[in-house]
């Protein structure tokens, strides 16, 4: 059976302890199920409400006196009650109001909890009944827990991490901390990824020059850093192979020579009967051989340096050219040196490298775990210190297979135009690599997003009541200019804190040192 109870319109709300006395003007409630129930000797103290249980946000239930003799209701005389939430270094109150009902020994209780979780309830009385206190231990939000008597310690099945994750800031803080919100959203990810890169040089326009024989450097008309043309002399060398090689030329040329005649003179003698078609086959394979020699002499010639001016001059019977020069095989500049005036060098040794400038390598460091993100095709826009508010664009086209076992990166190749052969080789650039999501997923605002210690937190308003947040654990994902992906620890449509989280951030400190 309901009884009919009074709720005084002169109750007192303090925030964390309410204390009442007789002589307050009522209004009727109605009293509900049980919660629990505490005996001492001389009384039964009742807790009541509608539902049975108490559950996050405002509630309202009811204290009852009644005597352990007969369970009828008994007067109290002047009742205080008060609610904590013991957290690690910390308890956290709730705000309550207090205020007597119409019926004999009854209690009216409107309790506010931001949080799910074990809170105890201290209620202490003097009166007509006598003097004394005990406390309630309940979880808000679920079952209740059994009462006790003595005070009572955390309980250690409710859960700690909404326990420790509470922050809480005083009304009179908010304006000063000027919060905004944004929700979560929904959206298809560029994914953008920076990563430290030099520039390099286009090896498949980089030639190493290097002389086909060996001898003495006699001419050296490049320097480091020129710039050079296709066809340009570089080096000259002055070679024994190369005047070996031209005196086997001037031989086997004669020698080609004589056999010619001699075969022109067993076919006039074949024609008169006087030779034998044997003797001109023999005479034919001969010639056939030295000619064949010759040409090999020629091309020779011709591969050493010689060109068709000097090869002529050659076969003409003059005097036999002894230094051999060496010419820019593509127009470039002179990246590397490493011969000088008098130098003795041995054939493919590298004597000059000649670089194509006009476009480059920019290789990117690129940390192992943010591979997923780029792919052989993926744009990158390149900038430079040295070139401020100047950008370079280019592709992927290239991604080292392995890491390096060291740094834990792997090489990114892009190649771009270098304009006015502004970039030099070996300068350090940024490169940003621009990928898009596949598929919409959950982002939330960068400037939500705090870390504290390794673990990465947001900071969620509970219930929309001003001043009491969550310590929100996130997992994020990739970054883009609309935000973080959040892989776990929200869900599309929550609310989260934006601009002035860094205050929620510092005061969570030091609320859970």
């Amino acid at each position: 059976m309901k009884t009919g109870i009074y709720i005084g319109t002169c109750a007192i709300a303090l925030t964390t302890l309410v204390v009442i006395e007789a002589g307050c003007k009522t209004t009727p409630v109605t009293a509900g199920r049980e919660i629990q129930t505490q005996h001492t000797k001389d009384l039964n103290i009742v807790l009541l409400n509608d539902d049975g249980e108490l559950a996050m946000g405002k509630n309202r239930f009811i204290v009852a006196f009644r005597s352990a003799a007969s369970n009828q209701p008994v007067d109290a005389g002047t009742v205080t009650v008060s609610s904590s939430m013991q957290m690690p270094g910390m308890t956290m109150a709730a705000p309550v109001e207090l205020a007597p009902a119409g019926s004999k020994g009854q209690y009216v209780v409107t309790g506010d909890f931001a949080m799910a979780g074990a809170w105890k309830f201290q209620v202490t009385w003097n009166g007509p009944a006598g003097q004394g206190s005990t406390s309630f231990n309940t979880n808000v939000g679920s079952a209740p827990v059994q009462a006790s008597s003595v005070p009572s310690q955390p309980d250690s099945a409710s859960d700690p991490a909404i326990a420790t994750n509470a922050v809480t800031v005083a009304p009179g803080d908010l304006d000063r901390l000027q919060l905004k919100f944004a929700k979560i959203t929904e959206k298809k990810m560029d994914v953008e990824v920076t990563a430290p890169a030099t520039v390099q040089p286009n090896t498949y326009k980089q030639i190493h020059v290097s002389p086909l024989v060996g001898g003495v450097v006699t001419q050296v008309a490049a320097e480091l850093g020129q710039t050079v043309t296709r066809g340009q002399t570089l080096v000259r060398i002055f070679s024994q192979d190369l005047a070996e090689a031209q005196a086997m030329y001037i031989s086997t040329a004669a020698e080609a020579e004589a056999d010619h005649k001699k075969l022109v003179r067993t076919q006039e003698l074949l024609a008169a009967g006087a030779a034998s078609r044997r003797q001109l086959e023999e005479a034919e394979a001969t010639h056939q051989a030295h000619e064949a020699h010759l040409e090999g002499a020629r091309k020779k010639l011709l591969l050493l340096g010689l060109d068709s001016a000097q090869l002529a001059d050659v076969e003409a019977g003059n005097q036999a050219e002894t230094n051999i020069s060496i010419s820019s095989p593509l127009d470039g500049v002179v990246t590397v040196r490493n011969v000088n005036l008098g130098q003795v060098v041995t054939v493919a040794q590298d004597l000059l490298t000649v670089t194509d400038l006009s476009s480059v390598w920019i290789e990117a460091n690129l940390f192992e775990n943010d591979l997923g993100a780029v792919r052989i095709g993926t744009p990158a826009t390149i900038t430079s210190r040295a070139y401020a508010g100047r950008q370079f664009h280019g592709a992927v086209s290239y991604i080292d297979p392995q890491i390096d076992p060291t740094t834990r990166t792997a090489r990114v190749r892009v190649p771009i135009d270098n304009p006015g052969l502004s970039l030099k080789l070996g300068m350090y650039m940024e490169a940003q690599f621009t990928s898009s999501g596949e598929g919409k997923v959950p982002v939330v605002p960068k400037s939500a997003v705090q870390t504290i210690g390794v673990t990465s937190v947001v900071f969620v308003p509970v219930n929309r009541e001003p001043g009491h947040f969550l310590q929100q654990t996130v997992k994020t994902g990739e970054e883009s200019v609309d935000g973080l992906r959040i892989v776990e620890g929200l869900k599309v449509g929550d609310t989260v804190v934006t601009d002035g989280s860094v205050l929620l951030r510092a005061e969570a400190i030091r609320q859970h040192p």
